[in-house]
This record gives structure tokens, sequence and C-alpha cells, in this order.
């Protein structure tokens, strides 16, 4: 959340996962996801949806009932106490200071001291941020009735990081009741595959159109009824979370409602074509602002290193969709390859490495239309070659290498007015020259090289404004 913390709580897009604590790394046999909630915490997620029952004078998560037939036939390990789940997302808030995550939970508690002792259990009580009542701490106070959702930024600084609702209607829990702040559409199949129902509520909502309503759940996910027998075919998750129909999903609820929603709830979230629904989020939340969020007024905070190939000489740009796209040389031999990635907070998942040609000392910009455009020192040195390609989900699908000029250390940028800058070294000279290109179908048409100083090894970037 750090590039989020000067808006609002409810001017942000959340990854949710649906059942959340329904996943095969902690033993379920009818999984709704594939990693523990600790892993989605570390993955991105940040609102989970928590099915809690009493049961044995606690509280558990159970999908449908925690009745030992029904839940051995789902789970065969040990009930999981809510506390436990809590604890876990204690963990991750000290860990990440800037973090906010939200639980919704579909709530058969009634008895509100018994769950308030899950939270006290957890140390998580003092994290909370009611969205029904004031919220004080030592230096400030908050009160959504009366003040809108808080910046992200005072959550963080008081401490106020974990937001929770129930669909307890009658307040027995004790926890805000959801539809009072929110608009949800239908879920299951009717959200998912049925046009004219995943644009309109569901029926404990008010209508997506109800603006007193602050904050939106967009569900995402088919239909599943272990009882009924009603089960998905988790073979088409990858079709199912493709990003393309994510954004055309989105947009046709921000059609009716005139606005984005806060969560998208999604099962199996890592799986999806194109980048699936992390790379969807991630650029639903670049619409709201048009343009990448900012830190606050002090620098990144750079988390520690992580390895993500073996290589020598990378380079990295920004897609208009939000992908990132890292060519590097190998390490061995005159081979150059590319990643493509999506960056989630302080993590980026790239996909495989592709070999894409021979060569060295490789650079890569992104056109604002989505070209991808490469340049590099041929195999031998002393040549220089550019390359033209377009992202297809993980791959880029490029063009012919086309030999532009002689040359050593070629860096390449764009213009936001489309024009392709290239500045490289003389080959035997400390000489630095220039071209200006554009694009033409697998083509760049560039002009004349010319010389502009002396030196070696020269770079190049563009301002946002042009400069």
């Amino acid at each position: 959340m750090a590039g989020h913390l000067n808006r609002r709580y409810n001017e942000v897009t959340y990854l949710t996962t649906h059942n959340s604590f329904a996943s095969k790394d902690t033993g379920w046999i009818f999984a709704q996801q594939t990693y523990s909630i600790r892993e989605q915490l570390e993955r991105g997620v940040r609102a989970f949806m928590l099915d809690i029952h009493e049961y044995d004078n606690d509280i558990h998560l159970c999908h449908g009932s925690c009745d030992p037939i029904t839940s051995r036939l789902q789970n065969p390990g040990d009930l999981v106490a809510l506390h436990e789940i809590l604890q876990e997302i204690k963990t991750h808030l000290d860990t990440f200071p800037e973090a906010v995550i939200t639980l919704l939970f579909e709530s058969r508690v009634t008895n509100r001291a018994r769950l308030r002792q899950q939270f006290e259990a957890s140390n998580t009580l003092d994290y909370i941020f009611y969205a029904d009542r004031e919220n004080v701490t030592p230096t400030s106070s908050w009160d959504v009735e009366h003040q809108g959702w808080p910046q992200l930024a005072w959550m963080v600084e008081n401490n106020k990081r974990l937001v929770v609702f129930s669909d307890h209607k009658s307040g027995d829990d004790g926890l805000p009741y959801f539809w009072n702040f929110a608009v949800e559409n239908f879920f299951g199949d009717k959200g998912l595959f049925d046009e004219t129902k995943w644009i309109e509520s569901r029926p404990e909502s008010s209508q997506l159109t109800d603006s007193t309503k602050p904050l939106m759940l967009l569900n995402y996910f088919p239909t599943f009824d272990l009882l009924s027998g009603v089960l998905p075919d988790t073979g088409r998750y990858d079709s199912i979370n493709n990003y393309y129909r994510i954004l055309t999903q989105t947009y046709d609820c921000f059609r009716v409602s005139e606005r984005l929603p806060n969560f998208i709830s999604f099962d199996y979230f890592e799986r999806g074509k194109n980048g699936g629904p992390v790379r969807a989020v991630y650029k639903i939340n670049r619409e709201r602002g048009n343009q990448l969020p900012r830190y606050r007024e002090h620098p990144v905070l750079w988390r520690v290193n992580q390895k993500y190939d073996s290589g020598t000489r990378p380079d990295i740009a920004t897609h208009p969709d939000g992908a990132l796209i890292e060519v590097h040389q190998s390490q061995y031999e005159p081979t150059l390859w590319y990643h493509v990635g999506v960056a989630y907070e302080n993590v980026v998942r790239w996909g495989a490495s592709h070999q894409y040609a021979p060569g060295m000392r490789p650079a890569v910009a992104a056109h604002p239309e989505g070209w991808v455009v490469a340049v590099h020192e041929g195999e031998r040195g002393e040549t220089l070659w550019y390359m033209v390609g377009w992202l297809n989900n993980d791959e880029i699908e490029w063009g012919p290498a086309q030999q532009y000029d002689d040359g050593v250390s070629p860096d390449v940028a764009v213009h936001p007015d489309g024009w392709i800058i290239e500045v490289h070294q003389s080959e035997n000279h400390e000489r630095l020259w220039y071209h200006i290109g554009k694009i033409d179908g697998e083509r760049i048409r560039w002009s004349k090289s010319r010389e502009y100083d002396t030196g070696i090894q020269p770079a190049v970037a563009v301002h946002p404004s042009g400069r």
C-alpha cells in the first residue's frame, strides 16, 4: 500500500481472495486457493473472505458447517481457530508497517464476547479500524460517519490497519455490517458468467448505483456448493482469471455504478492468462490515479534483494499495461534473454526466461501504444541491432533483428509522443551519437545518426513531460 498512502481507504482496489482459508497448502481437498493465508499475504493479497462459526466453545474457520462429517470431508486436518489466522495477519502487519488489511467475515457467530476474545488472543484488537464507530488513538480519532474514510496514511500513522466487516445483520457478533457501507454484485456463476447479473446487486446489497455506500465488492468466482455437488472445474481458472476478462467485467460494472471496485474476490488468485488478477488489480489502481502513485515525502524503502535469474547487463522497462519487461545477456555466451513480470508492492512475479536473439549489451523500452523496442550489440560487437515486439500473455512476439548502425553500448528510450530515441558510443572512439526513429510495423524508420558529445557508455531517459 506504500504507493497509495495519499489515497483514502475507499479510493484503492484491494486484491481479495474468496474462502481464503480453504487452500491446498493447508490440506483442503476441495480447495479454492492454492496458498495459505500467510503465503497469500506475501504475494500481495490485502483482503480476505473468511467463514467463521461457533463450534466446541471456540470460533473456527469452516465452509458451510463445522460438524465433523462436513468438515472432515473438506479437510481431514484439525479445525483452525480464528485466532491462529489472526496471529499470522498480525505478524505480517508488524513486518510491513504500511500494510492495510481487510477481513470480510461470513459470520455465523452470535457471541460477540467470544469473537472479541479471538482478537485479544492474537493481540490484534488494537489494530482494528471500525467503520461504524469512532476510532480513538492516543493522538487522534476518526469517525467514518462524520469524516468519510481516512487516508491510508492516517491508518498507518495511527496503526489502525485492520479493517473488519461482517455479513451478520443483527450485529450480534459486534462487527460493522458490511452492506451498511458497501454494495456488491451477484456471486458465483451468476456474477461471473451471466452478463445481466454481474452488473446487478445481490439481494442483501443496495443497488450498485447507491452512492451513499462508498465501498464496492465485485465477486469474480464460480459457484462452489459441495453439498449440492456443484464444484468448479479447476482447469478453467487460467481462462476465468484472464487479465482482459477481469478488466472487461470491471469496466462493465464501472459503466453502471460509475466507480471502480474496492474489492475483487478471486479463487486461485495467482492463476490467469496475461497476468491474471494481480496484474488486473495493479492496472485498476493505475486507472484510479491515471499515473503510477508516488511515495510520500520520503525515499523509496528498498526491500531485500531477490534473485530472479543468472546473467549480465540487465535492463528493464515498464509496459503501458503495467507489466515489467527485463532483458539481459547470458553470462556464458553472447545470447539475449527476457522475462515478463508483474510487480505488486515489494514482490515481482516473473514469468519464464526466453531467449530472443544472439548479441550483447541489450537495452529495452516500451512504446505508449504497447510496442516493445530492444537494441543490442551484435554477437561479435561493433554492430548495432534493433527489434520490435508485441507483448502477448507472458511472452513477446518479436519481429526480426535488423542492423541500423555500427557502434557499441546502445541504449534506448521512448518519448511520450512515440518517437524512439537511441544513443550509442562509436566503435573505435570515445564519441557519442544518437538516432531518432518512428515505428513502422516491425521496422523503425531511423533518422540519420548525429554526434552529440564525447564519452563512453551513454544512457538515455525521457521525462514524462517529454524533456
